[in-house]
C-alpha cells in the first residue's frame, strides 16, 4: 500500500474537483492517483460508480460497498473494522471542510488520509451513511478454480 496525497484539492468554484476517491483507491491498490479514473471531474451520480467499477475489473478488482449507520465516527470505522476481516477499505463521510470524502480506513483508524490539509472524517457523507468499500482481487486473478 502506498500512502500518498490527492493532486486536486476540491474547488467547485473554481473548477476543481477534488481526486480523494481515486487517490485512496490508488493508495491501496499500489497505484499512482493518475492512473486511476478520476471521475468527479467527469461526471456525476451513479455513472461515476459504473466508470470506477469498468476501472476496476480491467485489473480483475471488484468494489463492495456498504453504507453504515452508526452514531459517530469512530463506531463507524469499529464496524468498518469488524467487517473488513483485515483488509483496509475505503471509508467515506463529511470533513472538516463540509464536504464528502474518501479517507483509507484499517484496524479501526484512518492511516491515510489523502487530503492535502488532513481535513479527515468527521460525519456521515450527505445521505446519512457512513460508506465503507473494499476492493477485492476476483478468484481467477488469485489463482483460484
Amino acid at each position: 500500500m502506498r500512502m500518498q496525497k490527492q493532486l486536486f484539492r476540491h474547488a467547485p468554484d473554481k473548477g476543481i474537483f477534488g481526486d480523494c476517491y481515486r487517490t485512496a483507491v490508488a493508495c491501496i491498490l499500489d497505484l499512482d492517483p493518475d492512473q486511476v479514473p478520476h471521475v468527479h471531474r467527469l461526471i456525476t451520480g451513479a455513472e461515476q460508480g459504473e466508470i470506477i467499477d469498468r476501472f476496476l475489473a480491467e485489473i480483475g478488482v471488484t468494489r463492495l460497498s456498504i453504507p453504515f449507520t452508526v452514531e459517530g465516527v469512530q463506531a463507524a470505522l469499529d464496524s468498518a473494522a469488524l467487517w473488513s476481516k483485515g483488509l483496509p477499505c475505503l471509508f467515506s463521510g463529511t470533513s472538516r471542510n463540509g464536504t464528502g470524502h474518501v479517507v483509507v480506513a484499517h484496524g479501526g483508524k484512518i492511516i491515510c488520509d489523502p487530503s492535502q490539509d488532513d481535513s479527515g472524517i468527521v460525519g456521515p457523507m450527505d445521505d446519512g451513511f457512513y460508506w465503507v468499500e473494499w476492493l477485492v482481487f476476483s478468484a481467477e486473478d488469485r489463482g483460484a478454480a
